[in-house]
C-alpha cells in the first residue's frame, strides 16, 4: 500500500500531501501520520513554514471516512474523530506559519484540518462544508470560536453548522473563510510563495501574535468534548443513524 502522506521541502518550506485516493478519507494511518509530520515540523528548525496540500485532484479531504468507526470495537470508536479534533488543535497550537492549499473540496474533517491553517488558498472549483450536524453529532466550541474569527456574517455561520450548508470558493472568499480563489492548477504554487513570504518573518514574534489572536478571538485548544463524550454521541441514536446513512448514501431520517 502507498504512503497516505507525501512531503516535500522546497528552501524552508516543508509541503504535506494528502495522498489517499481519491478523496483523501482521512483513516486513522493518515490521521497517525499527519500527527507524526505536524510534531517534526514543529520541534525542528530546518522548516519555517508549512503547506498542507493533496495529491487528489478534486479534494483536499473528505474528511472522516463513516466505516473507520464501523470498523472500531465498542468504546474505541470516537478514536478518528478524536484524532482530528487533537490535529486541529496541534495546527493552531503550531507557532510556524502554516498554509492550506485546498486543491479541492475540503468537508467535514477535511474542512476541520482547513480551519487549522493561518492562511487558506483554494481552487475556483472547491467547497467547504463543515456539516456535522448530519451526522448527528455537535461541533466544539473551539471549532465555532474559531469560525466566529473568520467568517462573517454571523448568521452565515450559523447556517453552516446548524443547516450544514456548503460554501462554493467565491463564496467563501467573501465571507472570509479562504483568503485567496486562483485556477485549480495554481493553488499549490500560490500557497508555496506565501509560506516562502511568510517563512521570513520574524519567527518569535509570529508565534506569539498567532497565540495572542487565538487567544483574543476566545477560541481554546482544548476539544471540549471528552473521549468518553464522544463515545457516549457516537453510540447515541442520532449518531448512528448519521453514520448509517453517510455510508449507505442516503438521508438519514430523524423520529
Amino acid at each position: 500500500m502507498s504512503t497516505p502522506l507525501l512531503s516535500e521541502s522546497v528552501d524552508k518550506v516543508l509541503i504535506l500531501r494528502l495522498s489517499r485516493p481519491p478523496s483523501n478519507n482521512l483513516d486513522m494511518e493518515l490521521l497517525k501520520a499527519l500527527d507524526s509530520a505536524l510534531g517534526s515540523f514543529a520541534a525542528e528548525g530546518s522548516a519555517r513554514a508549512l503547506v498542507i496540500s493533496s495529491s487528489c485532484p478534486r479534494y483536499f479531504s473528505a474528511g472522516l471516512d463513516p466505516a473507520e468507526f464501523e470498523r472500531r470495537p465498542e468504546g474505541r470508536r470516537a478514536e478518528p474523530l478524536a484524532a482530528i479534533l487533537g490535529l486541529f488543535a496541534r495546527l493552531r497550537e503550531c507557532s510556524k506559519p502554516i498554509v492550506g492549499a485546498l486543491t479541492g473540496s475540503a468537508l467535514y474533517g477535511g474542512c476541520i484540518l482547513a480551519l487549522g491553517c493561518d492562511w487558506r488558498i483554494a481552487a475556483a472549483d472547491a467547497k467547504l462544508s463543515l456539516a456535522e450536524i448530519r451526522f448527528g453529532l455537535p461541533i466544539p466550541e473551539s471549532l465555532l470560536a474559531r469560525l466566529h474569527s473568520l467568517c462573517s456574517p454571523p448568521s452565515l455561520v450559523r447556517d453552516l453548522v446548524l443547516r450544514g450548508r456548503a460554501l462554493r470558493a467565491e463564496e467563501a472568499l467573501g465571507a472570509g473563510l479562504v483568503d485567496q480563489v486562483v485556477d485549480a492548477a495554481q493553488v499549490e504554487a500560490e500557497a508555496i510563495k506565501e509560506a516562502k513570504s511568510l517563512s521570513k518573518l520574524a519567527p518569535a514574534a509570529f508565534g506569539a501574535i498567532k497565540q495572542g489572536l487565538r487567544r483574543a478571538s476566545g477560541e481554546s485548544l482544548g476539544l471540549s468534548i471528552s473521549g468518553s463524550e464522544l463515545e457516549t454521541l457516537l453510540a447515541g441514536e442520532e449518531a448512528r443513524e448519521g453514520l448509517a446513512a453517510m455510508i449507505e448514501k442516503r438521508r438519514p431520517r430523524w423520529e
